[in-house]
């Protein structure tokens, strides 16, 4: 596979997928072999460079729910193959190809105690982000704010997925592990988002007539929010924003767990349960 536009070096897709069996333990072997495989055709599919693929796959895996020790040693296994593959390169490139892979970063473990405050977004930063973007920009905030959704789940709306009910339109999302639920918007909003995206398959379709990839939506929402807010926000923060939001409003714990398509409810009381106690709060304990 040619590398970006721009890179000095290539890497042939089956040289990587080769050097997943210059490994050890047979079992080593065939993990690494799927790992390298299934890595291969992930850029393959997203038109990206091999050695610089990794940090956008592992964003992937993590969305369709690995864990972070399962994301971990995948892509320890294919730094490995990569490697192994451009031993016999001149040195200089070798370095290249080097540098490429240590920006794909191993995955930390989310901390039990939730989401940390800075990776949280208030209603008041939502309006600035939108005041600050296009109006395509505009719709992927609305939509994942309104919803709660994820983002792949957003991306991959069809207007098939859309039915009118009463006032509002339900929509139909398929999330991690196939679960099925639905989300539910105003008529007002989606009748603005048809008009901003025109789409003829999807609710937001791009003007080729195919679904945004996730990572656009992301890498949109990050640099605006670096640039109005000072700080690196990814497009999960607007699903952490509704979540909690819609617990302070509600205090229905169960009802918002199954909206948000979470298969235990101690999940969303572990995330986005944000509350804190006030001076005057406390105070009232004293006598």
């Amino acid at each position: 596979m040619p590398a970006r536009a721009g890179a000095p070096y290539s890497l042939e897709a089956a040289a990587v997928r080769a050097a997943a069996g210059n490994f050890g333990p047979q079992g080593t072997v065939a993990a690494y072999g799927r790992d390298a495989a299934q890595y291969v055709e992930f850029c393959a599919m997203e038109g990206l460079a091999l050695a610089e693929g990794l940090e956008a796959w592992t964003a992937a895996l993590l969305e369709a729910g690995l864990l972070p020790n399962s994301v971990n040693r995948k892509l320890s296994g294919v730094k490995s193959c990569i490697r192994r593959a451009t031993s016999r390169l001149d040195f200089a490139l070798q370095a290249q190809v080097e540098a490429a892979l240590r920006l794909a970063k191993p995955v930390r473990r989310a901390r039990a105690g939730g989401i940390r405050s800075e990776k949280m977004l208030t209603p008041g930063e939502v309006g600035t982000l939108l005041a600050a973007m296009s109006p395509r920009g505009q719709g992927f905030v609305r939509f994942l704010f309104a919803t709660g959704c994820r983002v792949s789940e957003m991306t991959g709306v069809r207007l098939a997925d859309c039915s009118a009910d009463g006032g509002h339109m339900a929509i139909a999302i398929t999330g991690k592990g196939d679960v099925h639920r639905v989300a539910r918007i105003s008529g007002r909003l989606f009748d603005e988002l048809r008009a901003i995206y025109n789409g003829k398959h999807f609710l937001l379709e791009t003007g080729t007539g195919t679904a945004y990839r996730r990572e656009y939506v992301s890498h949109m929402i990050e640099r605006v929010s670096i640039r109005v807010l000072g700080r690196r926000l990814s497009a999960h923060a607007l699903r952490h924003a509704a979540a909690t939001a819609l617990l302070e409003r509600t205090g229905k714990l169960q009802a918002v767990s199954e909206y948000l398509g979470h298969a235990d409810p101690s999940t969303t009381l572990r995330f986005y349960a944000h509350q804190a106690l006030s001076d005057q709060e406390l105070g009232a304990l004293e006598t």
